[in-house]
């Protein structure tokens, strides 16, 4: 038979196919996607973090800076509080002796102040004393000065009379004997006269400088402006923007001076504590990019730079590694600027990689 009709294909069952779908394709897809899960997970839940690291926290208190007693609390626990937002106002628990101690300084300046006007006054009358003094020894210079071309004239004409044996030698000694004088006496005068002016000018000086006392009156004001302010209630403000996390004494309570009434703590965390663990394969350096994932679910990522580096490792806190307390490691601290506006709790814990790790 030339023309021999061409038999139809045999069909292949479909259990057949499947068979061999089993055999040859089905073992390649259930390794490439378990592949890629093995990956994820890897990736995602089981890579062991190099960098770790938590949101900056910054908690303050609020001091009270005076012994006293809390009249008032407006704050309480949780709460939201703005900066230089009044949290408590404190009376001071001694006011009485508080205006005993200033009042008793004022009496001290008071009395300084009578002292000084006392030395004033004496002062003044040393003063006029001397210069009665120095103006009588000028009047005595001048008078001696005056005498002096008379007694030398005498002097002169009792040692002539006295050649000529006109007089008796005891005359012209007296004369010669005046006329010494009189010169000597000029001579201790004109030193007197010179240090009175000294002296003179000396107190004149001295009373140039202290007839000034209104810088004790100043003082006196001012202590007694002290007193007043002391006796005012003292308020406490917030030194930041945040929530009060706990409130340490209650109103009516007696108080001592550094004793935290609240504490406040930030919202908003814009740095990150991150511990680069050991082996260290990869030195960080300033300014280098940084990303930033979170832990909890979608995670999040967000860019940050370094901005400051350790000097030496550090003890890293083990609930950033594992849940197991006893676990100690050392890592490199750094410290990670944030993009503003990233949501992150103070406190949360983050895992950080640095962009030399990821090329």
């Amino acid at each position: 038979m030339d023309n021999k009709e061409k038999l139809p294909p045999i069909p292949t069952p479909a259990s057949q196919r499947w068979r061999e779908f089993r055999i040859q394709i089905l073992p390649v897809v259930v390794f490439v996607a378990a592949l890629f899960g093995v990956v994820y997970l890897w990736k995602n839940f089981v890579q062991p973090i190099g960098i770790v690291g938590l949101a900056q926290t910054n908690t303050v208190n609020v001091t009270c800076t005076v012994d006293g007693t809390i009249t008032q609390l407006l704050v309480g626990q949780f709460q939201s509080v703005t900066q230089d937002q009044v949290v408590a106002i404190v009376e001071h628990a001694d006011a009485d002796l508080t205006r005993i101690q200033s009042e008793s300084a004022v009496a001290d300046l008071e009395v300084m102040r009578d002292r000084i006007r006392l030395g004033m006054e004496r002062s003044e009358q040393s003063f006029q004393r001397y210069r009665t003094e120095l103006l009588q020894q000028r009047i005595d210079l001048a008078g001696d000065q005056a005498k002096l071309f008379a007694v030398s004239n005498e002097a002169v004409r009792a040692a002539d009379l006295l050649k000529s044996k006109l007089i008796d030698p005891s005359t012209a000694d007296f004369k010669k004997a005046e006329f010494d004088t009189l010169v000597a006496s000029i001579k201790y005068r004109i030193e007197a006269v010179a240090e009175l002016d000294k002296t003179v000018g000396a107190l004149e000086k001295n009373l140039t400088k202290t007839n000034d006392i209104t810088s004790i009156d100043t003082a006196i004001e001012l202590k007694r402006k002290e007193m007043a302010e002391l006796l005012l209630p003292t308020t406490l403000k917030a030194p930041i923007s945040g929530q009060v996390t706990f409130v340490h004494h209650l109103p009516n309570e007696r108080i001592i001076r550094g004793t935290a009434i609240a504490s406040i703590a930030s919202t908003i965390s814009t740095n990150i504590i991150g511990y680069i663990r050991q082996p260290i394969t990869v030195l960080p350096k300033l300014n280098e990019e940084v990303m930033v994932i979170t832990r909890v679910q979608p995670r999040r990522l967000v860019k940050g730079r370094i901005s400051h580096i350790g000097a030496q490792l550090e003890s890293i806190n083990p609930s950033l590694i594992s849940v197991d307390a006893n676990r100690f490691e050392w890592g490199l601290p750094i410290q990670v600027e944030l993009e503003p506006g990233f949501p992150l709790i103070p406190g949360e814990f983050v895992t950080l990689s640095l962009a030399a790790t990821t090329r």
